[in-house]
C-alpha cells in the first residue's frame, strides 16, 4: 500500500469521519459514491502542496502521519 493511500485512509478514519463539518463539505463537493475518500484525497494533496511550498519534504510528513 502506498504512502499516499495510507495517509488518505488515516485522514478518512481519524479526521473526516469524525468531523461533521468536513463530512458535509465532502458531500456538497463530491456527493455520490466515495465522496469521503475523494475529499480525504484532497486533504492529502493539500498537505503535499503545502509541504512543497514550505521546503518540507511532503512524503516524510505523510509517512509520519499516524505513526
Amino acid at each position: 500500500m502506498s504512502v499516499r493511500k495510507r495517509a488518505r485512509d488515516f485522514i478518512l478514519k481519524n479526521v473526516v469521519s469524525k468531523n461533521r463539518d468536513l463530512r458535509e463539505i465532502a458531500k456538497a463537493t463530491y456527493g455520490g459514491k466515495n465522496y469521503l475518500e475523494k475529499y480525504s484525497d484532497d486533504l492529502v494533496n493539500n498537505i503535499i502542496a503545502k509541504g512543497k511550498t514550505a521546503n518540507i519534504h511532503p512524503i516524510k510528513i505523510l509517512q509520519n502521519i499516524g505513526s
